[in-house]
């Protein structure tokens, strides 16, 4: 199930993430393996972010930003995902529990 996408919220969160997190956009865009552009375009709100892509970026930047443990989880429900939120596994980058929830993907 997926709700609607809270862009505005969602930019501020990103922003505000990426500004704590004292890295450059490039830089977290690089570790989590999407574009710069990419990133760029989810800020200002011209493209929503798919699922993995964000959870990639929410990961990268939850490592970065210490005082927020379920950074990933908010840029998520933010992003229209929230009937994911607080489904997650105990670890939130557990990629093979997420195989194992199909519910956590996006249906195609």
């Amino acid at each position: 199930m997926q709700s609607r996408w809270q862009q505005a919220k969602f930019s501020a969160l990103l922003t505000d993430a990426l500004a704590r997190a004292g890295v450059s956009q490039a830089q977290v865009a690089e570790k989590a393996g999407v574009s710069h552009s990419q990133l760029s375009r989810w800020k200002t709100g011209t493209h929503r972010p798919d699922y993995d892509s964000l959870e990639a970026v929410g990961n990268v930047l939850a490592g970065l930003v210490l005082s927020e443990p379920d950074l990933t989880a908010r840029l998520l429900a933010l992003a229209g995902y929230s009937a994911h939120f607080g489904a997650f596994p105990a670890a939130v980058g557990d990629a093979e529990a997420a195989d194992r929830d199909p519910q956590r993907r996006e249906p195609g």
